[in-house]
């Protein structure tokens, strides 16, 4: 599942409907429509989401030790890019971490 379907999912479970996640984030409905219609939505937008929905996007070693970088620098590079979620979740992969979702 990816995560633009991950995000239904969640906003269904939770009750929520996307005109009310979009007046929370401060955009339109059919921003946050534009975003679950794609296969492989911008990664700062889905960061917003999940946010918004009481998740958060963390990086995690697939190891499980320490981050042996500054995750908030790189939240930062990649809310200035537009870069597909999909694209980070391979390209952190290959240097042995991971994207979870999980609870604030």
């Amino acid at each position: 599942m990816n995560k633009a379907e991950y995000i239904r999912e969640v906003l269904e479970e939770k009750g929520i409907s996307q005109s009310s996640i979009a007046k929370k984030l401060g955009i339109s409905r059919q921003a946050i429509f534009g975003t679950l219609s794609r296969k492989n939505p911008n990664f700062a937008t889905v960061r917003e989401i999940f946010n918004a929905l009481g998740l958060e996007v963390a990086v995690k070693r697939k190891d499980g030790c320490d981050l042996d970088f500054d995750v908030n620098s790189l939240y930062k590079v990649l809310d200035e890019d537009i870069v597909g979620y999909e694209r980070v979740e391979s390209i952190l992969n290959v240097m042995g971490y991971k994207l979870v979702i999980e609870e604030k």
